[in-house]
C-alpha cells in the first residue's frame, strides 16, 4: 500500500467520523470530495445567525 493510499484513506475516515457527528452515516460509494462537500454543508448549517458576530453577512 501506498503512502499516498494511506494519507487518502486517513482522510476520508476522518470525514467520515466527523460526518457521524451531524448523524450521517450515508458514506458507501461515495467519492471523498462528495463526503467533504457533503459535511461543509452541515457545518454552514450549524452557524448560529442570531449570533453578534455572524451578523457582519
Amino acid at each position: 500500500m501506498k503512502a499516498s493510499q494511506v494519507q487518502d484513506d486517513y482522510i476520508r475516515d476522518y470525514i467520515c467520523q466527523q460526518l457521524s457527528a451531524y448523524e450521517f452515516y450515508d458514506t458507501e460509494g461515495r467519492s471523498t470530495k462528495e463526503l467533504k462537500y457533503i459535511l461543509a454543508t452541515r457545518r454552514a448549517m450549524d452557524i448560529n445567525i442570531d449570533s453578534d458576530s455572524n451578523k457582519f453577512f
